[in-house]
């Protein structure tokens, strides 16, 4: 996210922000300011409320355009010392906050390098991950080719910053059609299992795999949003009891996958690693039955499946115990959640009158259609790869084919069954589709 002015960060023309010296934040808090729409359920009506910790206010910290949350405390920085190792104070408004960072200024970096905030954009809808590193300055992506060697493929040039393209993710929490997840932050009751052996990895390999598991940690956490939507959702529409109590199941899937991936991330980061808040502003409003079933079709049918194909994919060439281990159960859950997505879709459709069913068949094969037509970019497989993929991290190039072949192969086979005779409603007995 953007920075504002202070703390020794500098914004370039070209729109790159980096950080030419440290120093501290200004804040702007006053004691008597207060967030605007105030609710019955606000947690503090005024700054001088948030006094857990330092430079506390209060706000409803609602994205624009959707309907305002709780007001509740929010504590940030004013200098680097309160973010602890790790993280620098990005000053912000109406004062910093933490983000993660390798470096903490200029001086830090290389000749030619710089203390720059880059973003590695994910697949499949993944919210960016923003942190501070000693990246190059860049102008187009062909300035990266010499310069930076990525995991997922060749290095892009993103405002200024050499970055790899992230990977793919597993099922999103869609709201108004944007994925959503919390930000990673420093904190350990997230983690949970045993840790991979680090020993033999470089402290490269060591960043890129921390990165890629808290991302995927991140996921499975709004992953639980998710299902816990969905058991609303069911409970709304009357929906028979065995598929209520498999969406509770899967949202307890999701937890357990979340913390063993943050502890994955908190191994190879050597420090902590954990979910900050998540936003779940305008969740719950009111959708009609297609779109409710085409969350389903995209976040279960078809996220959950290309997921769990490539974490199948990814245990099969993992060498870490650990790693593979973690990972075969995550995919076998995960396919587990694809069929229930299949299941309520078939149950869903099966209750509708003839003509709503037809012109809610036609949206879902519009959809599936968007997804197989979607390009698949090449990226080339590099040595470097070799040590992340023992450690679960599949290359970009496999991950595209293993999406691609689902989606052909699995999913467009799956979604067809669904037009068939509609199924009863009542005491009705599913098979897998």
């Amino acid at each position: 996210m953007p920075v504002q002015p202070g703390g020794g960060f500098e914004v370039c023309d070209s729109g790159v922000i980096h950080r030419k010296t440290a120093s501290d934040c200004p804040s702007s808090i006053e004691p008597d300011g207060s967030p605007s729409n105030p609710t019955a359920t606000d947690q503090c009506t005024k700054n001088s409320d948030c006094t857990a910790m330092p430079h506390g206010y209060c706000t409803t910290d609602s994205p624009p355009g959707l309907p305002p949350t709780p007001a509740r405390c929010v504590y940030g920085c004013v200098r680097d010392s309160e973010c602890g190792a790790g993280f620098l104070c990005a000053c912000d408004s109406p004062v910093g906050h933490c983000e993660s960072a390798t470096c903490t200024s200029d001086m830090d970096c290389s000749f030619h390098y710089m203390c720059m905030q880059s973003y590695s954009t994910a697949g499949s809808g993944c919210d960016a991950t923003v942190q501070f590193n000693c990246g190059p300055m860049c102008a187009t992506d062909a300035d990266c080719g010499p310069v930076a060697s990525f995991a997922f493929g060749p290095a892009k040039c993103v405002q200024g910053n050499c970055v790899a393209p992230g990977p793919a993710c597993g099922r999103p929490f869609l709201v108004h059609g944007a994925a959503r997840s919390a930000r990673p932050v420093r904190r350990n009751d997230w983690s949970d299992g045993a840790a991979p052996d680090v020993t033999a990895l470089s402290p490269a390999a060591r960043e890129k795999l921390a990165a890629h598991y808290s991302q995927i940690a991140l996921m499975e956490h709004a992953s639980v949003a998710a299902f816990a939507r969905f058991v609303l959702e069911l409970l709304s529409m009357g929906a028979p009891p065995d598929l209520v109590d498999l969406a509770g199941a899967a949202m307890r899937d999701e937890t357990r996958h979340a913390a063993l991936c943050f502890r994955f991330a908190s191994a190879y980061a050597g420090r902590n690693v954990g979910p900050g808040l998540l936003p779940i502003a305008g969740t719950l409003e009111a959708s009609s039955t297609e779109e409710r079933l085409l969350i389903v079709l995209r976040e279960e049918c078809i996220g959950e499946t290309v997921a769990a194909l490539e974490v199948a994919e990814a245990a099969e060439h993992a060498t870490d115990a650990t790693v593979s281990a973690v990972l075969r159960g995550i995919a076998r859950d995960e396919m587990e959640h694809a069929a229930l997505g299949f299941r309520f879709l078939k149950w869903a459709l099966g209750t509708l009158p003839g003509i709503e069913r037809r012109t809610v068949e036609r949206s879902l094969l519009a959809a599936l259609a968007a997804e197989l037509a979607a390009p698949a970019p090449a990226s080339a497989t590099t040595e470097e790869d070799t040590a992340l993929v023992r450690h679960g991290m599949l290359p970009e190039a496999v991950s595209r084919t293993v999406r691609a072949k689902a989606l052909s192969d699995v999913i467009a086979p799956c979604v067809s069954r669904l037009f068939e005779a509609p199924a009863g409603v009542d005491g009705m007995r599913y098979e897998s589709a």
